[in-house]
């Protein structure tokens, strides 16, 4: 369940499995299934990552998060919304099933390759 006061970013480094790192990862088609494995982490899953300033951990709530999403897949705008953080704070209070766990995989691997492809984009400005 997506809780009150959630979701929030936690700074880490990459390293560990995760949803978002393996979402980045994926190829294929942006819309590729989810990868494999549990898209989300619980305490018990091993030792905390280290902090760094690239990657970080989005909790779900106190005990649950995606490891390894990447800062700027996090903080992406598209227009005035950012649709990593919206997508579950209009989930706040739900339980979400592991369909909605896969789906939110897509969105930060789709946002990622987004800012990848807009980054290679050259367009002079005169």
């Amino acid at each position: 369940m997506v809780a009150s006061g959630f979701p929030k970013f936690e700074q880490s480094s990459p390293g560990r499995g995760g949803g978002g790192r393996e979402a980045a990862d994926g190829g294929g088609s942006a819309l590729g299934a989810a990868p494999e494995g549990s898209p989300l982490h619980h305490p018990a899953d091993g030792p905390p990552p280290r902090a760094g300033e690239d990657w970080g951990r989005v909790h779900i709530n106190p005990d649950q998060y995606f490891d390894a999403v990447p800062k700027l897949t996090w903080d992406f705008y598209i227009g005035g919304y950012q649709p990593a953080q919206k997508w579950l704070k209009d989930r706040r209070g739900r339980v979400l099933s592991y369909d909605d766990l896969g789906h939110y995989q897509k969105i930060i691997k789709i946002l990622s390759e987004t800012d990848r492809i807009m980054n290679e984009i050259k367009l002079p400005l005169d």
